[in-house]
């Protein structure tokens, strides 16, 4: 998705501001890159996790790790034992190729 942003949208968005000059209207076009980033960066961040092979169930422990969610918070919101949610971690980072128990698994995640 983020190349198809890179290769469909922003060259147009391109086009656009150097047509609107560095007035109000460029202003709002870069705004306008700005927020179709943010907006398409999620989706992108997900895509990359699936294609490392992660579960459904993976995918959303991971989600909620990278929002900075605690085991037992997790366990309650999606209605599972801690021990699953342990499980789930660990699987996490094996597919994720993170061996060092030390490295924060949450801040592994948003840098993906």
């Amino acid at each position: 998705m983020q190349s198809n942003l890179d290769a469909l949208v922003l060259p147009l968005l391109g086009r656009l501001r150097s047509r609107a000059g560095d007035g109000e209207a460029g202003e709002l076009i870069r705004l306008l890159e700005c927020r179709l980033r943010e907006l398409t960066e999620p989706f992108v961040r997900t895509l990359s996790l699936a294609e490392r092979g992660l579960t459904p169930r993976e995918l959303e422990v991971a989600s909620l790790v990278r929002e900075g969610s605690t085991t037992k918070e997790i366990a309650a919101v999606i209605g599972i034992s801690v021990k699953a949610v342990e499980f789930h971690r660990l699987r996490l980072r094996g597919k994720l190729g993170i061996a060092h128990s030390g490295q924060n698994l949450a801040a592994f995640l948003r840098t993906i």
